[in-house]
């Protein structure tokens, strides 16, 4: 897992929490893996727990409380990241549907208080980044901190220009592994490609954000300026 984060503190604990999404009904309500760390400072882990959206929200607020909890007496960073699923890996209902998901899941876990928390990317759809600046422009005011995307669930010719969108709309950065990666498994000179491909691409991303995160504080500086 790699990637860049516009942020004054480095995130070297990985909890992956909960999530939440609405509906009622039991083929409707999301589920969610929540991870640990894997003791201070280090790379954290999955617990393998699961909960259901309306359900479970003490033992997910134990959980991330527990975690952020022992980041900060440790002196590290507190990364959570929120996974929204449907039982049984049904479709969603709609986009509007899965991004209230994303959106409500990012309002409880953020309301613990961790350092950087790490979202799906939201608006995405498959080939279609139409929505993505308006989803992330309200993720931004959900979670009113910094906030990343990760490669989960988008093609990665779509990743450099979603991460792109996101920070366009408040995302601090990106952390991913496979959207750098993945094509490059299983060729003839693994090494050469990372190097070659993998690499590229990542620095590519990294300037993305950079950009993006010039033009942000060009933009601060003029609000500040003319007020």
């Amino acid at each position: 897992m790699t990637g860049t984060v516009a942020s004054s503190r480095p995130a070297s604990i990985r909890s992956s929490p909960p999530s939440s999404s609405s509906g009622s009904a039991r083929s409707r309500s999301s589920c969610w893996s929540s991870g640990g760390p894997g003791g201070p400072g280090g790379p954290g882990g999955r617990a393998g727990r699961a909960g259901r959206a309306g359900r479970d929200r003490d033992q997910r607020a134990d959980l991330v409380s527990a975690f952020i909890d022992i980041a900060r007496k440790a002196g590290v960073a507190s990364l959570v990241e929120g996974i929204v699923r449907l039982d049984g890996d049904e479709p969603w209902t709609s986009a509007r549907h899965r991004d209230d998901a994303i959106i409500s899941a990012a309002g409880e876990l953020t309301s613990f208080g961790p350092s950087i928390y790490k979202a799906e990317v939201p608006g995405y759809a498959e080939g279609d980044l139409s929505r993505v600046y308006g989803e992330s422009a309200r993720m931004s005011r959900v979670v009113g901190g910094p906030w990343v995307v990760l490669s989960n669930g988008v093609r990665q010719a779509d990743f450099a220009d979603a991460v792109r969108i996101a920070c366009e709309g408040g995302a601090h950065g990106f952390l991913a592994g496979r959207a750098i990666w993945s094509d490059v498994i299983g060729v003839r000179d693994e090494a050469a490609a990372l190097r070659d491909q993998s690499a590229r691409r990542l620095d590519q991303l990294a300037e993305i954000v950079e950009h993006s995160m010039r033009q942000r504080a060009g933009g601060n500086a003029r609000k500040k300026d003319d007020g």
